[in-house]
């Protein structure tokens, strides 16, 4: 596989991995795939480039040995995701779906907090003008509307627009639980994971309990009398 993106997009390796052998076991290994965030502008739809995109060994052999020595050879352009996408297009190779199974998306040209502040609803805000209609011109359609926190799937793999540096290294953070046992986040995660522990133990404790012989006759006892 190969794929590409900027760098202020954050990528979640396990998640692009995980997905990408499912899809091959589901697909196969010969066709051709480009895999990443389908927008639409006019009656043209590619991948996103700021998500980030994947070609599979056949897409790419298409795209390098009979896409790229004539199409679009001679053009200057920063929108590379349009080109590459009418290329493969030219080799009838559409992006793929890569919606989750509660249709939920994996593959975001925006960060999060874009998502959790803006609905997509208002189509006269310039939110709605520069994202959100490339992205549910389409996706809505087949879908149905979705905002905030239910665009965002479980199984997400990139993020665009997360800038460099600090921010970058913050969203790590929250992904993988590992920020600072002091900052308030780092605080915050601790007690989320005690909790959890806490619940696991509780469940656990139940559990033993009610496969033990007083706990069999406990049972039986209140359905028998209450």
């Amino acid at each position: 596989f190969f794929y590409l993106c900027g760098d202020d997009t954050h990528l979640i390796v396990e998640n692009l991995r995980q997905y990408l052998q499912a899809l091959e076991s589901e697909q196969g290994s010969n066709k051709p795939l480009f895999i990443g965030c389908k927008v639409q502008v006019g009656k043209r739809k590619f991948n996103h480039g700021g998500a980030g995109y994947v070609l599979n060994k056949p897409a790419l052999k298409k795209l390098v040995e009979k896409g790229f020595p004539k199409c679009l050879a001679d053009t200057r352009h920063p929108a590379e995701d349009r080109l590459v996408s009418a290329c493969l297009r030219m080799q009838k190779i559409a992006p793929t779906e890569t919606v989750d199974s509660k249709n939920q998306q994996r593959f975001h040209g925006m960060p999060p907090k874009f998502f959790m502040a803006t609905d997509g609803k208002n189509k006269d805000s310039k939110a709605f003008g520069d994202y959100w209609q490339k992205i549910h011109v389409d996706w809505a359609r087949k879908y149905g509307w979705k905002s905030g926190i239910d665009v965002i799937s479980e199984e997400s793999i990139t993020f665009h627009k997360l800038g460099k540096g600090n921010i970058m290294k913050r969203h790590h953070a929250l992904i993988y639980g590992t920020c600072p046992a002091a900052s308030v986040i780092g605080s915050f995660l601790l007690d989320i994971e005690e909790q959890r522990k806490r619940e696991e133990e509780e469940d656990r404790r139940k559990e033993e309990e009610a496969n033990s012989i007083g706990g069999q006759l406990r049972g039986w006892f209140s359905k028998t009398f209450y």
